[in-house]
């Protein structure tokens, strides 16, 4: 009787010894597993990132270009109008001179 108890728990230790490896095995598993997923989960937002980085890249490249284009075509606008004021001007001083050197000096 004491060795049938001794046998019954000699075979419960190797029960739990069998089940402790089992459990310690599945959890080997469920580690590589799970860090399997996290690699995948991390290089799908690296590209994600990227992505986003390269749209927001470009986004802020054709506000610039579009800027610049603005930015030129008022400085052309600007120089149209100065060129414009500058030949009324220059009309105007041109007959400025000539009536002051006729009245200082007469018509000749």
């Amino acid at each position: 009787m004491v060795f049938n108890a001794l046998e019954q728990i000699r075979l419960a230790e190797e029960r739990v010894q069998e089940m402790k490896k089992d459990v310690q095995r599945e959890m080997v598993e469920y580690e590589a597993k799970m860090e399997q997923e996290l690699l995948l989960l991390q290089t799908k937002n690296q590209k994600e990132v990227e992505e986003l980085l390269k749209e927001t890249t470009k986004i802020q490249q054709q506000q610039l270009q579009n800027e610049k284009e603005l930015l030129l075509k008022e400085a052309e606008e600007q120089k149209d109008l100065f060129k414009e004021k500058y030949d009324r001007n220059k009309d105007e001083m041109i007959d400025y001179v000539i009536e002051r050197v006729n009245v200082l000096y007469g018509s000749q």
